[in-house]
């Protein structure tokens, strides 16, 4: 098994094909192509923010406040949790027990009042406040941090503002004036304001969990995804059961495509609050985009009591995937308040139905409701192309510059060109959807082949089939690419299409096939020559992948593509070829330490030019500095040129980064201190490298160096 130079984690962010890897990923349009409603950011960051840290479990238990003297005690370490880190869990507690102790104070009344509006539970907190015994001062700190927080939540802004100002005015430094005033800021859409006091707070109170959450969400606002989500991850730090930092995390896991660790953090907010409302919609979303059909079933099912449109929605959407576009309309049909989305998803019922002059109507009844929204625009020309009615190409043409959905526009404009025979068009709207699909590209393709291989009677097949595809209605879209193929069998994009759609199912055979008919009339066709490469890889023929991929690579220098050319061509010890494609990818990639690092690995390797391999990696270290790999590959260079004292800095250093988990640079430290004379050091980190793996680059040789400190 041939291995990457421990990288695959930097290298699968290098190249858009890459995805193709995995042909179940969904393509990046598919969260918009889901909601035509643009994401509500503003509305998500204002329910994070009114989110409270879950109930702290209290180190004083009420049996311990027996006295006035454990009372005061009890309210002076309340005092200070909330100046240091924001917490009112313990006040709602515990303050009942003391307002009885100390019936007098005023401080505990106006911090549990505090706590309860803090908690939803206004009237609650009022109560309170008009309980006060008669002179207190209604100006202090606590009375006028209960007093802003009251009437936030009763939707009186300026009234919560000045009080929390006279807070802040009372007490300079206290951070919960600072963030209560964020809070009050968000809801007036104050974001700068509500981002400097919210960094205010954290400032005075760096343990305050819910102030980074707070602040996470406003910079997730304002476009800032990387600084959100330090200051989500520092709230998960020191509150790793508060769900609104999880619910933001994932918001920008989700923005990024990482489906994975958004899905890790909505189920850990779900294991705290099994019925968080937000992040039970958000992970039902999720599910739902990752395939994972059953899991949003289940979470939607859930969701029906409380939150039965949304729940309906999610279902229905969940029945068009399998292709149960009856059950779907059952699901749309319960509801019955207007809603752009039930419009929308019954259009597709609808066209799946071959009720086409329906869901032309029904696209129209969304867009009144929304009008500027862009996903149904392109939706209802797609309808219109498919039903023989004018399609408007201008409007089209200006979708394509949406940057949600424009590249499903501009390849739609290219099959209405290709309808009315403007072949020439057609290319040139084609070659600029590049993003439309993972890994797509007219690169390879000829103006010339298209004019060979594309029919006029195919292109409304394959525009609802893509609409289809995007929208994850696998058995929809094949079906209507089979129609396309059946106008014109070889159809080099319908082919290539019809591929996608069947792969869905797993099923790899007919997707070769489909892949092979594109490929004879379009060779150089990068797509279909790539996951041909992909398929004939898992089936462990590695000269037809190598054939593929290096057809994939003459179209386009892909950096993914390079680097399998290279493993590959190793595997098949044609050392030159695999050379020239690392230098390829170099040269590309100038300025990405991959191909410098595995070029210097593969004569380290096999322990020849390592003065140039030690060049190469030098390069590497100065591209990407403090990386095992990279380390690695330089301490395991000096250790061949002898230079033992170089090589174990730079093994120590890799092993260092990596937390003494990796195998194969445990083998490499082992092999010197063996080296060094040091057997009995050697013999522990070679056992270490084979306990933690069984199969990894080195494993033979370090079996190998195991038996002979044994031997000796």
């Amino acid at each position: 098994m041939f291995m990457i130079r421990r990288i695959l984690p930097f290298f699968i962010r290098l190249s858009c094909s890459a995805l193709l890897l995995s042909l179940a990923r969904p393509a990046a349009a598919v969260p918009v192509l889901f909601s035509p409603e643009a994401i509500d950011t503003e509305s998500i960051v204002q329910e994070l923010s009114g989110l409270s840290t879950p109930d702290a479990v209290t180190q004083r238990t009420l049996a311990t406040l027996q006295n006035p003297q454990q009372a005061k005690l009890a309210l002076n370490r309340l005092q200070r949790d909330l100046r240091d880190n924001g917490e009112l869990g313990n006040i709602v507690t515990l303050a009942p027990r003391i307002m009885e102790l100390l019936p007098d104070n005023t401080a505990i009344r106006n911090m549990y009042a505090l706590a309860l509006a803090a908690k939803g539970e206004t009237s609650a907190a009022a109560a309170v406040i008009e309980a006060m015994p008669a002179g207190s001062e209604p100006s202090d700190l606590y009375a006028s941090l209960a007093k802003s927080a009251i009437a936030k939540a009763g939707g009186r802004l300026t009234e919560a503002g000045t009080a929390a100002s006279r807070a802040a005015a009372i007490d300079s430094e206290h951070p919960y004036s600072y963030n209560l005033l964020g809070q009050i800021d968000i809801e007036r859409r104050d974001f700068e304001s509500a981002r400097e006091n919210f960094q205010t707070a954290t400032l005075y109170a760096p343990r305050f969990s819910a102030a980074w959450s707070n602040l996470g969400s406003v910079q997730y606002l304002q476009g800032e995804s990387k600084q959100a989500w330090t200051s989500f991850s520092t709230a998960i730090d020191l509150s790793p059961h508060f769900c609104a930092p999880r619910i933001g995390r994932a918001a920008v896991s989700s923005d990024r495509g990482d489906s994975t660790n958004a899905i890790s953090d909505l189920e850990a907010c779900l294991k705290s609050e099994p019925q968080q409302p937000l992040a039970s919609r958000l992970l039902a979303t999720q599910y739902l985009q990752s395939g994972r059909l059953d899991d949003a079933e289940n979470i939607a099912n859930a969701l029906s009591a409380a939150d039965s449109d949304y729940a309906r929605i999610i279902l229905a959407d969940i029945y068009l995937r399998r292709n149960l576009p009856k059950e779907a309309r059952k699901q749309l049909q319960a509801i019955t308040k207007p809603d752009v989305q039930v419009h929308y998803l019954l259009s597709f019922c609808d066209m799946i139905e071959g009720r086409h002059h329906d869901a032309v109507k029904r696209i129209k009844q969304a867009e009144a409701l929304q009008a500027d929204a862009a996903t149904l625009a392109v939706v209802g020309q797609i309808y219109h192309f498919y039903t023989g009615m004018p399609v408007d190409q201008t409007k089209l043409i200006r979708l394509g510059q949406d940057v949600a959905v424009g590249q499903l526009a501009l390849y739609v404009a290219g099959n209405v060109s290709a309808s009315a025979g403007n072949l020439d068009e057609a290319y040139r709207l084609w070659s600029k959807t590049e993003n439309l699909l993972p890994g797509f590209t007219l690169q390879g393709v000829s103006r010339a082949q298209v004019g060979k291989s594309v029919d006029r009677g195919e292109q409304r097949h394959l525009a609802l089939g893509i609409l289809y595809y995007l929208k994850s209605l696998y058995p929809a879209a094949q079906s209507e690419f089979t129609k396309a193929l059946d106008t014109n069998t070889d159809s080099f994009m319908a082919n290539y299409l019809a591929a996608l759609a069947v792969a869905q199912a797993g099923d790899s055979d007919t997707a070769g096939k489909y892949l092979q008919r594109s490929l004879k009339q379009t060779p150089g066709f990068f797509p279909a020559n790539y996951m041909l490469a992909e398929i004939y890889l898992r089936r462990a023929d590695i000269d037809a992948a190598i054939r593929h991929y290096q057809a994939a690579a003459d179209s386009k220098p892909d950096g993914g593509v390079l680097i399998k050319l290279g493993l590959l061509y190793e595997q098949n010890k044609r050392k030159k070829e695999a050379e020239k494609a690392y230098r390829k990818f170099i040269a590309t990639y100038p300025d990405n330490f991959i191909g410098y690092n595995q070029l210097a690995w593969m004569f380290t390797r096999d322990g020849v030019r390592l003065d140039e391999a030690l060049g190469l990696a030098s390069k590497a270290n100065e591209l990407q500095t403090d990386n095992a790999s990279v380390n690695d590959t330089l301490g395991w260079i000096y250790f061949q040129k002898n230079d033992y004292a170089q090589a174990k800095k730079y093994l120590q250093h890799a092993n260092t980064i990596s937390n003494g988990k990796n195998p194969d640079i445990l083998f490499h430290l082992a092999s010197l201190e063996n080296a060094l004379g040091n057997t009995s050091a050697a013999k522990t980190l070679v056992k270490r490298a084979l306990e933690n793996s069984a199969n990894f680059e080195s494993a033979s040789q370090a079996r190998q160096l195991l038996e002979n400190l044994r031997a000796n």
